[in-house]
């Protein structure tokens, strides 16, 4: 429970963090403009749009979006289904309507090189989307997933969690989660083109070494 109500502060952090880094562009911005480095015509060209649930958004409270190989967006949030967006209209994945309950309280998406569609939730758990069917991957008792991402070769899938760093297989059907480490609670993680493990969450960044996290 500790680790968790830590999670929730650290998550503060990240948007707060995530606040800064624009504030921090939009000062840059501002200080290239005084300086005659950026045309001024140029930025009134752009203009930047908001969608909200009048433009058929179902939770205002977004958490991530993925880039899909198609142009599109998949979005999750704290409320409701993921959406798919085409800068124009939102509408959900391709998946029966009775399974929309699976996704509720998404914090991570991604899309596989083979085009499945993953969603981690901290109130449901990890679900793959794939041509039109759903798949609720079993987890270890009371895991919460938080974060995944892939592997820079595409093979498997990291996730993150209060009980620490799991991995799956891309290419197992069913997919089965692998614990690599575990003793912290994690928030992200990702695997470099050496082959090494990273994670980093309460207590700060880690190396993962044959199962245990090295500071």
């Amino acid at each position: 429970m500790h680790d968790t109500r830590r999670l929730a502060a650290d998550n503060e952090v990240e948007m707060g963090t995530r606040a800064g880094t624009w504030i921090g562009l939009w000062t840059l911005l501002t200080a290239l403009l005084l300086a005659g480095q950026v045309d001024a015509v140029e930025l009134r060209s752009y203009r930047v749009e908001r969608y909200t649930a009048t433009q058929g958004l179902s939770t205002e409270s977004l958490l991530h979006a993925a880039p899909l190989a198609d142009g599109r967006i998949l979005l999750v949030g704290t409320r409701g289904e993921p959406l798919l967006f085409d800068g124009y209209r939102f509408a959900p994945p391709p998946y029966p309507r009775s399974e929309a309950a699976a996704f509720d309280g998404g914090y991570a998406a991604l899309e596989a090189p083979n085009g499945d569609l993953w969603v981690s939730s901290m109130r449901r758990g990890l679900t793959r989307i794939r041509g039109g069917s759903v798949l609720r991957v079993p987890l270890p008792e009371g895991m919460r997933p938080v974060q995944i991402r892939l592997s820079p070769d595409g093979s498997r899938l990291l996730v993150t969690s209060q009980q620490g760093l799991h991995a799956l297989s891309l290419a197992a059907d069913p997919p089965v989660l692998q614990p690599l480490a575990s003793g912290r609670a994690l928030l992200t993680a990702l695997e470099d083109a050496d082959g090494r493990s990273w994670a980093a969450g309460v207590g700060g960044l880690f190396r993962v070494v044959e199962g245990v996290l090295q500071p």
